[in-house]
């Protein structure tokens, strides 16, 4: 649905992570780092070719980034956002099943907060303790996709896991690519929405 440049996609972390303007040499450094490593994957580049990042590989990178920003190394923020399992794709499924107004929505651009009070999480679970991310086959991350309320963690995970807010993080998305590339923030957020219905399947 979207084709962003790498500059681009520099601009739209550099406004969800709030780079200053001293910084954005290194978050361009650190963002090159990711892409040698391999995220996001099915990347178009190579000789003659202009690297363009769909939603979700933005989204990716964008995990990523916050993995490190956590406290993970590089290395590990790549094989986890590799073991995802489509966990990410499924929460943004989710809140495309929420009834939530254009006017909701645009309110939720301005603060940067999934609306209602009621976000979709995915817990990373990370495995260190047992693996590195250079064992080759070994899973070094378990992701959960929860719809929760407020701070609340299901039983099922563990105490050190890794919370990111995906309700939070699709405004802010949203909100830095409609200001880069110049659209509308809730008609782009509409189609995104739309788009993900078909990442989950509600009985």
């Amino acid at each position: 649905m979207i084709q962003l440049s790498t500059r681009e996609v520099e601009k739209i972390a550099a406004h969800v992570f709030s780079v200053p303007d001293a910084d954005k040499l290194a978050l361009r450094a650190r963002l090159e780092n990711l892409r040698k490593k391999g995220c996001p994957q099915g990347l178009a580049t190579g000789r003659g070719k202009v690297a363009k990042f769909d939603f979700e590989q933005l989204a990716d990178v964008s995990i990523a980034l916050a993995l490190i920003d956590a406290g993970l190394s590089p290395d590990y923020a790549v094989s986890a956002v590799e073991d995802t399992d489509g966990v990410v794709r499924e929460c943004f499924g989710f809140l495309a099943h929420h009834d939530v107004s254009p006017d909701e929505l645009r309110l939720a651009v301005d603060g940067g907060e999934w609306p209602g009070g009621k976000t979709v999480t995915a817990w990373c679970c990370m495995h260190r303790l047992l693996s590195t991310p250079r064992d080759l086959g070994v899973r070094v991350a378990t992701w959960i996709a929860s719809e929760c309320t407020g701070d609340q963690q299901p039983a099922e995970v563990p105490f050190s896991a890794v919370r990111i807010d995906v309700g939070a993080l699709f405004v802010r998305l949203v909100k830095a690519i409609a200001h880069v590339a110049d659209v509308d923030a809730v008609e782009l957020a509409k189609g995104l929405l739309a788009h993900a219905e078909d990442y989950v399947v509600r009985p």
